[in-house]
């Protein structure tokens, strides 16, 4: 029994390994305006107002590969912007990306504020999930992460996250047959232990009732009210399974692997 248990996790280990991805950013482009003429057409900027920027440094994680290119800086209202994938229209569509709030000085607890958005062309300003930041109603020095469906109600978590701290955001739409039962599910610094499974662990919140989509193939990040402090991201990636967006280290893979191999090595020796 433990020799086929074995050949079993090596098989999600390298099915995890080698998951494709939609989409995957790590910003290397030119310092300056996250936009068409300056991402190759990567990006397009959408509204107006300030540009999200393009700037030097990174956003990390433990766990997580090295960070490559650049990093994303926006606070306040400004146009928003938006990149774009294959559509998915079945089963379930993840996100993830790493997220630091410089100042939350801005921030109010009965405004929230967006962040970050999964939609399609006919809802570009009501996403179909869509993560929300606002103050904490108890402690004016740290703020909460939200999630909805679109056309639901926000969905709050009580985790109290302070300034200066990179987190990992992982945001999803789950496609479920009849009608407003889609799900949008949210997890913030999901364990490392998860990094490989190969289902999801249970979100910190999730919304649903709102109006079904159809099909999703859009991504932005928003910039869409004055209440809002200053804000970093990096490392934007998209997939249809959790494992293609939170991605260990490769270190974590090849330890997990050469434990893997060590036990089928033993099991074999035993029988």
């Amino acid at each position: 029994m433990k020799h086929y248990i074995t050949l079993a996790f090596l098989a999600v280990l390298c099915s995890s390994a080698n998951a494709a991805l939609l989409l995957y950013d790590g910003f290397d482009y030119n310092a300056g305006e996250l936009r068409q003429s300056n991402t190759g057409d990567a990006w397009q900027r959408n509204g107006t107002g300030d540009t999200i920027a393009i700037v030097n440094g990174n956003l990390s994680y433990p766990g997580l590969p090295a960070s490559t290119g650049r990093q994303l800086d926006w606070g306040g209202a400004g146009a928003n912007s938006r990149t774009q994938f294959t559509q998915v229209t079945t089963g379930n569509i993840f996100a993830s990306f790493l997220f630091k709030m410089d100042t939350i000085a801005p921030l109010t607890n009965a405004t929230p504020v967006g962040v970050a958005g999964l939609f399609n062309a006919a809802n570009e300003n009501n996403p179909n999930s869509r993560v929300y930041i606002r103050r904490d109603a108890t402690n004016v020095n740290a703020y909460n992460f939200g999630i909805l469906e679109r056309g639901s109600s926000i969905a709050w978590s009580s985790g109290q996250y302070t300034a200066g701290n990179t987190h990992l955001v992982v945001f999803s739409l789950d496609f479920v047959a009849g009608a407003t039962n889609d799900t949008a599910r949210l997890w913030v610094d999901p364990l490392a232990s998860t990094f490989l499974a190969a289902t999801p662990p249970a979100a910190i919140v999730t919304a649903s009732g709102g109006v079904d989509a159809t099909k999703v193939d859009r991504f932005r990040f928003i910039q869409n009210s004055a209440a809002a402090g200053r804000q970093f991201a990096d490392e934007l990636r998209i997939g249809t399974t959790w494992a293609d967006v939170v991605v260990p280290e490769p270190s974590t893979y090849a330890l997990l692997l050469g434990l893997g191999a060590g036990l089928l090595v033993v099991n074999r020796r035993r029988r």
